[in-house]
């Protein structure tokens, strides 16, 4: 099982997808007492789409989220393998 950042936050995204950075984080937290920099969930976040675990894409804006956009991500089969092979 992998116990690094890159694989709670591939378990995390399984368990909810569609999850923004920020659920990401508030999730990761309640999963673990010390917390987890958003900075460092963004660039994590980008490695694991650029290996082609996770894909992203852009929500509509809404206008309870101020009328941003939000960039949600989900777990790809390349990602599911990834965790299953750990």
């Amino acid at each position: 099982m992998m116990y690094s950042l890159q694989g709670r936050i591939l378990r995390t995204i399984e368990a909810s997808p569609h999850a923004s950075a920020n659920v990401i984080v508030r999730l990761l937290a309640q999963q673990k007492t010390r917390a987890t920099p958003l900075g460092s969930v963004y660039t994590t976040l980008r490695r694991l789409e650029a290996k082609g675990f996770v894909a992203s894409c852009w929500t509509p804006p809404t206008p309870r989220q101020g009328g941003r956009a939000q960039r949600v991500y989900m777990l790809t089969a390349a990602g599911r393998d990834a965790m299953e092979a750990d």
